[in-house]
């Protein structure tokens, strides 16, 4: 097999193990990758770096992800290929959001908007409405978020994307967890949780059983909370998601440590705690050692 087609025939498996086979997924785009620098094909190259990308978005390798998304922008900058730009930007939003770059994330976002309409695919541009209505949640514009998210959703609805489409319903729910409206919040993760079982996409279904738990947990179902809690660890383990496990196990311990089981609660803690700590999440050490405090704090009163 020549070395082009071998290249194209490596991107197209890599794609295609994306959901189910991310570390797979990332050898053999890695693979094309290597083949391309040799080959000098600069359009297989951007090929190979955002199935990596891809890859990386699964399998939590932040850093990585966001300098294969810069390396793709940089090989599209002499290219007229605005699907491919738009894609690249969405990626690099997505690292960005994720590595708590706010600014960066909410211009790669637009962006990606920007390409996608470009395109006149709806498909595209539903998925780029979808990471500009996040960052516009994370900066608390919630009229503007759930209007992206509408559109968003009427497109994948069209186009029956039903994976697309569970994810931009998980969206609407945290929006309404914002807006306090948790039995709408319930009923929309309930909703992707279905689909993602049916399509047995593991880190959805871990990602939506969190939001359920803290939907259920705000208003005092808390039994129910700690059983999508559990779950969701479970699921979290099965991929091997550190920052999951470390978030669940934070969560799961909250939600004991209002129910006074004091010991289950401490216990969690601190494995969250250590896990935090191993990963760097910053953002995660501080919730832990607060709600650690807390309870400690309630000891001492009693």
């Amino acid at each position: 097999m020549q070395s082009t087609e071998r290249i194209d025939a490596l991107n197209a498996e890599a794609e295609s193990l994306q959901s189910k086979q991310p570390a797979r997924a990332l050898e053999l785009a890695e693979e094309a990758r290597q083949l391309a620098l040799e080959t000098g094909d600069k359009s297989q190259l951007v090929e190979s770096l955002l199935n990596i990308g891809a890859a990386c978005w699964r399998l939590e390798r932040k850093e990585q992800g966001k300098a294969v998304a810069l390396d793709a922008l940089a090989l599209l900058e002499a290219m007229d290929d605005p699907r491919r730009k738009a894609n690249a930007w969405r990626f690099l939003g997505i690292f960005c959001r994720e590595l708590n770059q706010p600014e960066e994330a909410m211009r790669a976002c637009q962006e990606s908007l920007r390409w996608a309409e470009k395109t006149g695919d709806e498909t595209l541009t539903a998925k780029a409405l979808n990471g500009l209505a996040i960052m516009r949640r994370r900066f608390g514009d919630y009229a503007t978020a759930f209007d992206l998210f509408l559109k968003a959703l009427t497109l994948h609805q069209k186009a029956r994307d039903l994976h697309n489409e569970a994810q931009t319903r998980n969206n609407i729910g945290l929006i309404y967890e914002n807006l306090q409206d948790y039995p709408s919040a319930v009923k929309e993760y309930q909703a992707s949780l279905e689909v993602f079982e049916a399509l047995n996409l593991k880190k959805e279904v871990a990602v939506t059983l969190m939001n359920l738990g803290n939907a259920f947990d705000a208003i005092g179902r808390a039994d129910e909370a700690i059983s999508c809690y559990e779950k969701a660890l479970l699921k979290h383990e099965e991929i091997g998601s550190m920052q999951g496990i470390a978030g669940t196990m934070h969560n799961l311990a909250d939600a004991y440590r209002r129910k006074g089981e004091r010991e289950k609660a401490i216990a969690l803690f601190k494995e969250a705690l250590s896990i935090a700590e191993r990963i760097s999440d910053k953002r995660l050490i501080v919730e832990v050692c607060m709600n650690m405090g807390r309870l400690c704090a309630n000891r001492k009163s009693d």
